[in-house]
């Protein structure tokens, strides 16, 4: 578990064939382009790429001015910011989740904001911001991350950040975050699973997580936010429902907690990985990280995790089970407003 946090406070682009001349390509660069949420199709996307138009996310309305800084929805301009983060990040799960929207493939609505530097075809930054207030970042080309979030409108407030160690310290630095207190710097370590072939060992059963779990469910999430010092994800409708927690269950109680959050077409997110106190030391988790990392073997999907880097047990776990360190990675949280 990483370092609790010393609380001060209680707490689209599709486009037909370009056959305007180079003059009147560059001009081009300065449109604004605005997506909806509900963007799907060709059609759809040819019909909002204007020159106007807002997004809502969360009672947040969105209108960006004009320049190569544009507002991402549609599935061309999302496969552009996909390909970005798959060439430059390997720990970016959570982001690519979003863009490639349920099942993969760049399908359906995209729950969140996403803002990129992109000029042509090529992508230098972004962020997503999602209706839980957890934003994503990265970048490649120093400035871009700036121009993005200039742009970004100051009532869309993030409460936590995620990303590579360096992109985030790049971020927090811009002047948007002057004004919010930080909470917690959670230095971490991102992971990723190159093989399956592990032993696992005795120690209760796991099962899928049922709706009759979900009090047991809230103590965890307490029990998680106390020792981790962020949140751990809370929705269980949505999770139980898609099949995404994993417990371990000793006597007919519930002792040990995982959950695959985020999927994309390569990867799956293991989260939140927590087991009650007097049921650690008995190889609980090994068998539910495993459990959840086998569901991706079918679909060719290695498995991934964010871990505080002050989380030795943990950490010693993933050793185990043969998880391989590929970033340093930072979550900062921020006072709620």
């Amino acid at each position: 578990m990483g370092k609790p946090s010393n609380r001060k406070k209680p707490d689209r682009k599709f486009q037909r064939p370009d056959k305007r001349s180079a003059g009147q390509q560059k001009k081009r660069n300065g449109i604004k382009k605005v997506f909806s949420l509900t963007e799907q199709a060709d059609s759809a996307g040819r019909q909002s790429a204007g020159t106007g138009g807002v997004v809502t996310l969360d009672h947040v309305t969105l209108d960006l001015p004009g320049g190569p800084v544009i507002q991402v929805h549609s599935p061309r301009m999302r496969g552009v910011v996909d390909t970005f983060l798959k060439n430059t990040s390997s720990v970016q799960t959570g982001f690519r989740s979003i863009l490639q929207g349920p099942g993969g493939g760049f399908q359906g609505d995209m729950n969140a904001i996403v803002i990129a530097h992109i000029e042509g075809d090529i992508c230098t930054a972004a962020i997503a911001a999602t209706n839980s207030h957890r934003w994503f970042i990265h970048s490649t080309r120093p400035g871009s991350l700036q121009s993005v979030l200039d742009l970004v409108p100051p009532n869309i407030i993030p409460r936590r950040i995620g990303g590579e160690a360096a992109i985030i310290k790049e971020a927090i630095d811009h002047t948007r975050f002057k004004n919010l207190e930080m909470d917690n710097l959670l230095e971490c370590t991102h992971l990723v699973l190159g093989n399956f072939d592990f032993p696992v060992g005795p120690g209760g059963h796991h099962r899928l997580a049922r709706t009759n779990d979900v009090p047991r469910l809230d103590e965890y999430a307490i029990e998680f936010e106390k020792e981790v010092g962020y949140p751990a994800p809370t929705d269980w409708r949505n999770l139980i429902a898609e099949n995404r927690i994993m417990l371990n269950v000793v006597e007919g109680t519930v002792a040990s907690v995982a959950i695959r959050k985020a999927e994309t077409l390569d990867h799956i997110l293991i989260e939140g990985v927590y087991t009650f106190k007097p049921f650690r030391r008995r190889g609980l988790a090994k068998k539910l990280v495993a459990a959840l990392a086998r569901q991706g073997v079918g679909k060719s999907q290695s498995a991934v995790t964010v871990v505080g880097r002050d989380n030795r047990p943990m950490l010693s776990l993933l050793d185990y089970l043969q998880f391989t360190p590929t970033a340093d990675y930072n979550i900062v949280t921020f006072f709620s407003p």
